[in-house]
């Protein structure tokens, strides 16, 4: 079951799942601590026989005592014969943040396609700074925003965007990255 999976990070790869944390200061103690989950479309859309495609993508912060201290859920409805070629050419790109104190955190994600019952899960380990001082970050890379069905979570997206953006201008991190040698 997902609770399952959830609780035992068993190891779900029918959809495999990219996922970005990146905590960055916030009011009163609480970080904002936007979640960039990049759902590849053909893993997404296998099995699909009709003209939607139903999934719903949940994310949960565990703490070191395994208590859940933040979370979002969606369920994504998507027509294909509108998002069906960006899908397949790339898939879905889902933000939202969580607000978490300091602290470590195993950040997961679980997606389930309705449709088919498939899954995806992907626990990323994060430490959230008391940004009290000067904190250093991982870096991101900047993720190409075309191509990709971008789907922002409509009650944590404004935070997400307050902290993925550079001049005024947003951008979002690329989960899956590759350096080239030239």
């Amino acid at each position: 079951t997902m609770a399952e999976v959830l609780v035992t990070d068993a190891p779900i790869d029918d959809v495999p799942l990219s996922v970005v944390v990146a905590p960055a200061p916030g009011l009163q103690n609480v970080a904002r601590v936007p979640v960039v989950v990049e759902i590849p479309g053909q893993q997404l859309l296998e099995g699909v026989t009709g003209k939607n495609v139903t999934a719903t993508v949940f994310i949960y912060a565990f703490d070191e005592k395994r208590e859940v201290r933040d979370f979002m859920q969606q369920r994504i409805g998507l027509d294909l014969a509108k998002a069906g070629d960006a899908l397949r050419k790339s898939g879905i790109r889902y933000i939202g943040a969580l607000r978490l104190p300091a602290g470590q955190y195993a950040v997961k994600a679980l997606v389930r396609v309705d449709e088919t019952g498939r899954m995806g899960f992907l626990r990323s380990d994060v430490t959230v700074p008391s940004f009290t001082e000067m904190s250093i970050l991982a870096p991101m890379a900047m993720g190409d925003p075309t191509g990709w069905v971008t789907l922002v979570n409509p009650s944590r997206g404004q935070d997400a965007a307050a902290v993925l953006s550079i001049g005024g201008q947003p951008f979002v991190p690329q989960a899956r990255t590759a350096i080239s040698s030239s």
